[in-house]
């Protein structure tokens, strides 16, 4: 008898030893899934899936710098975006314009890792070297006090990379569904070698800052009157210091001959490099993201 009770005292033992193991092998294991599950959610919150402005495709996006790193945008950055100069708050009650403190420079997920590493290796460095000289004669031979304008000749540099560059930047900064029915720029920049941009459609400006901003508008309607008519213009604004872009969709007027016309980029040969003469106006007062809003509440101010 007394044998049995030991075999069922030691029986039980070991189911407890047993039980005890389980458990603490089951605790562990359910920490492991806990620090997968979480480590799900740390990537899904690090990753950005959408569509590329680029190519089209859902995909994992990665940061677009706007303008790139080595243009003066390798730090924190302040950017203002369009949906500030449209807010009816601010406008109406005479708020000021709120800036986005951005970290690692200006920018957004907007761009598949391919299209991203594409244009950075194809435009990237023209636009680059393109917008430090411009900054650099600006701010040391320039008298800034007194210049309205500017002319500047930059050797050995390939203007269909800087227009290409450019209008992948406007199309990382105008909203999606704007994008999606400019298909004919995409194929455009994704194709280096294209020179089939559509001038009657579309028409880029471009002019001087004095002052840094860093900022974008997306695709916006300005009304305008034109020869005594009201007319509408489907306009897209970058101001990246030194430099200011615009982007006009189907052209509802003559060009602004304050803004330089650089469409014409579009025909100059990938490979092919020239003296760009360029002499451009300083346009701060004009086209900066505090100019068009004052713009646009008197406009919305005299609408009442």
């Amino acid at each position: 008898m007394s044998n049995f009770l030991g075999s069922v005292q030691k029986t039980a033992l070991i189911l407890f030893k047993i039980r005890q193991i389980s458990l603490k092998l089951f605790q562990k294991l359910q920490k492991y899934d806990m620090m997968q599950l979480n480590f799900e959610r740390y990537k899904t919150l690090i990753m950005q899936i959408g569509i590329c402005h680029l190519c089209g495709k859902e995909k994992e996006l990665t940061f677009e710098h706007i303008p790139p790193k080595g243009a003066n945008n390798k730090t924190r950055a302040k950017l203002i975006t369009g949906n500030e100069i449209f807010d009816l708050e601010k406008l109406k009650n005479n708020k000021s314009l709120r800036y986005i403190n951005q970290q690692q420079g200006s920018g957004g997920y907007t761009l598949c890792d391919e299209c991203n590493n594409n244009t950075g290796a194809w435009y990237a460095k023209d636009y680059i070297e393109f917008a430090n000289v411009i900054g650099y004669y600006l701010n040391n031979e320039t008298n800034l006090d007194k210049a309205e304008q500017v002319s500047f000749y930059i050797e050995g540099l390939h203007g269909q990379r800087i227009f290409k560059q450019i209008l992948s930047m406007f199309l990382s900064t105008i909203q999606p569904e704007v994008v999606e029915r400019m298909q004919d720029i995409q194929e455009f920049v994704l194709d280096k070698d294209s020179m089939n941009f559509n001038k009657e459609k579309y028409r880029i400006g471009m002019f001087l800052l004095k002052n840094y901003e860093v900022s974008h508008s997306g695709m916006m309607t300005l009304f305008e009157v034109n020869q005594g008519k009201l007319i509408a213009r489907n306009l897209a604004v970058m101001n990246l210091y030194p430099l200011g872009f615009t982007l006009e969709l189907n052209p509802a007027t003559e060009f602004d001959k304050k803004l330089v016309d650089i469409t014409k980029f579009a025909d100059i040969d990938y490979n092919y490099n020239k003296k760009i003469s360029i002499i451009a106006n300083i346009l701060d007062k004009e086209y900066s993201m505090h100019s068009l809003f004052e713009k646009i509440r008197k406009e919305n101010q005299n609408g009442k």
